[in-house]
């Protein structure tokens, strides 16, 4: 007979625990946890947790010591004549700045300030003069540890510190050349700008630095200090482009949309936001015959001569968006045709009969809804989505009360919804109800305005809605931080029994939740 202390217990191999470790990569709790199990699951862990160190704002000045921790004798002998007190008795257990993948300036700047304030237990300004040279010699490290530095977010202006001098960045290795992902924004006011001449120079001699963007997002606010061609010549002076960004002012707008044509066989997604497109040619944007996703938000000038210009284009988009731009029903109605059945993903405001006319004859296959709608638009809107096969639907509305979409909603939503957002629309506890009572959708995860009113009057019809349909998994409340209160002991009690029915609360200030 075999005993059960001589049983084997069943383990995985370790290229399979390996596998399922890196599936966890955005769950930073679950890794924690995992730290603990053996060396090996630490050592697989680790590297995940320091990929992107500063996404976790709760443990910024932890990281700031850690990775002080990591400097050399020579960068900590140069932070000596700024008074900078650094413990010598603590040795890391890993070279933690060599899993760095992606940071953004202003959260490592941010970090730095808070480290110094718990360390030096006094108010720290944005412009002490130890956190320059900390930041430099972080730039110095990464630069040249750094096996994977994939992605970085850069900003001018606004407090943030200038970059390194731009020999910091020639004479490093591997310094950019992994670099996937740009996001950089030229934000400070003009007479600033000496204070930002390291950073303009990195820009100006990018196409030295980094030739293998795949994704890069531009934002510009001050045109007066950004040289005509200093974006169109990064864009050119990339490989393959696959997803281009591009926002703010700037009288260079025809350069930069001229440029993509250098990437018509790679560029996938482009997003136009807040620019002024009077006068803008977009004869640039009909060679991209790789183009799935376009998103057009905030801008200005866009005419229906720009629409006839992309009708001639050879790609075909999946995914639409065209957003809060002061333009006519029939831009959107034209693009909307241009994409046609092969559209999955649409968001727009401009809800009317002609647009849903066209929407219904042209694309049948859209799975992803994102519409903001009036009343005046319900009679035929409803109809419309109830032939739809959605899975992802979020309901804005322009009224102060959309208690009558919510009741129609409940009626006419399709039973393949399993995501519903309904953050932006306000409605009664009693209409909230009626939606909870006649859907019939499977829908996972919830996501509603956070109210008093309606969590006192909804919160037990939630329940019982989850009990009854068996499928939801998330139920996130949408608060901004002035409304943010703590769960009463009744609420306590009603999220415990969600738990039972295997849904999980939150409350949280993002959708990011």
């Amino acid at each position: 007979m075999i005993t059960f202390s001589k049983l084997i217990r069943p383990s995985l191999p370790d290229d399979c625990i390996y596998d399922i470790l890196q599936h966890l990569r955005g769950d930073r709790s679950t890794l924690y946890t995992c730290l603990f199990v053996n060396h090996f699951w630490c050592s697989c862990v680790v590297p995940l947790l320091w990929s992107q160190p500063f996404s976790s704002f709760r443990c910024w000045a932890l990281i700031v010591r850690t990775y002080i921790y990591c400097l050399d004798n020579s960068a900590l002998a140069n932070l000596i004549p700024f008074n900078i007190y650094i413990p010598t008795t603590y040795k890391p257990l890993f070279a933690y700045e060599r899993y760095l993948e992606a940071f953004s300036i202003s959260d490592m700047e941010n970090g730095i300030i808070t480290w110094l304030r718990i360390n030096t237990e006094t108010r720290i300004r944005s412009d002490d003069d130890r956190i320059r040279p900390i930041m430099n010699a972080f730039w110095h490290m990464f630069l040249n540890r750094c096996r994977n530095l994939a992605s970085i977010n850069i900003n001018t202006g606004y407090g943030t510190s200038d970059l390194p001098e731009l020999d910091v960045f020639l004479n490093a290795r591997p310094g950019l050349s992994k670099l996937r992902s740009l996001d950089c924004c030229i934000g400070h006011k003009s007479d600033e700008i000496s204070n930002y001449q390291n950073t303009m120079n990195l820009l100006r001699n990018w196409p030295v630095q980094s030739s293998n963007l795949s994704k890069m997002w531009v934002s510009v606010y001050e045109d007066r200090i950004t040289p005509n061609d200093l974006i169109s010549s990064i864009v050119k002076a990339q490989s393959n482009l696959q997803e281009f960004k591009f926002a703010g002012i700037g009288t260079f707008t025809q350069n930069v949309i001229s440029a993509l044509k250098h990437h018509a066989h790679s560029l996938t997604s482009l997003k136009l936001w807040m620019l002024v497109l009077d006068g803008i040619s977009f004869d640039g944007l009909v060679s991209l015959e790789k183009l799935e996703s376009l998103d057009i938000q905030w801008c200005e000038g866009i005419s229906i001569d720009h629409c006839f210009a992309l009708s001639d284009a050879s790609f075909n988009l999946t995914s639409l968006s065209i957003w809060d731009n002061p333009s006519s029903p029939d831009i959107t109605a034209t693009l909307i045709i241009k994409a046609g059945k092969s559209l999955k993903d649409l968001k727009t405001d401009m809800i009317t009969k002609e647009m849903i006319d066209v929407a219904n004859k042209y694309c049948p296959n859209i799975t992803h809804l994102c519409i903001k709608i009036k009343n005046e638009n319900y009679v035929d809107f409803f109809p419309w989505i109830k032939n739809l096969k959605l899975e992802h639907l979020d309901f804005f509305s322009h009224e102060d009360d959309a208690s009558d979409g919510i009741r129609l909603l409940g009626e006419y939503i399709p039973s393949t919804v399993t995501y519903l957002n309904l953050d932006y629309a306000k409605y009664t506890p009693r209409s909230f109800k009626y939606f909870l009572n006649v859907c019939e959708a499977n829908i996972i995860t919830m996501i509603i305005r956070f109210s008093k009113e309606l969590i006192d009057g909804c919160f037990e019809d939630i329940l019982e809605f989850a009990r009854r349909e068996r499928c939801m998994r998330t139920l996130a409340f949408i608060c901004t931080p002035i409304c943010w209160m703590e769960w009463s002991g009744k609420e306590m009690e009603l999220i415990e029994d969600m738990k039972k029915c295997n849904v999980k609360v939150v409350k949280s200030i993002s959708r990011k939740f």
